[in-house]
């Protein structure tokens, strides 16, 4: 399809017969975003060649299980990945560097961030429902959020690689809600301003640690 190297918009919403989107395999650019719901893909093979887009949501994918089509994303506005089941891991998403909105809401597969360890600039970001994650080491080089959202991740213990977090501004701000294995929040030690802070059953958690150089609250 080399008519579409550029497009104002791709969505393709309960498509149980779509097993392949290797037709796209033109497309650069994508003003509009991308959506691609409930289809029966197990790949995202088409996409390689996307290198910049308003946003992508892939929701609700039950046979998909890899992102590795899109090892040349290095931007986008928005990423949300959400219920798709049988998501091996976040490989695929290596070259990204910038995104305002990263959302990875139950995919319970997915046990690290690893290829992620190359974002620097992000506004907000949720973890919800990622029942085997164990780490969120690779967010190392985020400084400043607008919000941030963890919860529900059953597996998750310490919150180690958020040690360079200064500041969350934004009106929703911190919401760290149901993590059961959750016991530290000693990672936040350099966290100086928030706006809003909330921490909701975390059974084992026992302690404040990590918000002593917290001065500005709201910020």
């Amino acid at each position: 399809m080399p008519f579409l190297a550029e497009n104002s918009g791709i969505a393709i919403h309960y498509g149980r017969n779509i097993s392949d989107l290797s037709p796209l395999g033109s497309l650069e650019k994508i003003k509009g975003g991308i959506n691609i719901e409930r289809t029966n893909i197990t790949n995202l093979n088409g996409l390689e060649n996307i290198q910049m887009n308003d946003g992508i949501a892939i929701v609700e994918n039950a046979r998909l299980t890899t992102l590795d089509a899109l090892l040349g994303l290095r931007e986008t506005q928005v990423l949300l990945l959400k219920d798709n089941p049988q998501l091996q891991n976040l490989e695929g998403l290596d070259s990204l560097q910038s995104v305002q909105s990263l959302r990875i809401i139950r995919s319970p597969l997915i046990e690290n961030l690893a290829p992620l360890a190359r974002l620097h600039s992000i506004a907000g970001l949720e973890l919800n429902g990622l029942d085997n994650l164990v780490s969120v080491e690779a967010l190392s080089k985020i400084q400043t959020l607008d919000f941030l959202h963890i919860s529900s991740n059953q597996k998750l213990a310490t919150l180690a690689g958020l040690d360079s977090l200064r500041s969350i501004n934004g009106t929703i701000a911190v919401e760290v809600i149901h993590n059961p294995q959750l016991v530290s929040l000693a990672a936040w030690k350099n966290l100086r301003t928030a706006r809003r802070l909330s921490i909701v059953n975390n059974g084992q958690l026992k302690s404040l640690e990590g918000l002593e150089k917290l001065r500005k609250y709201p910020a």
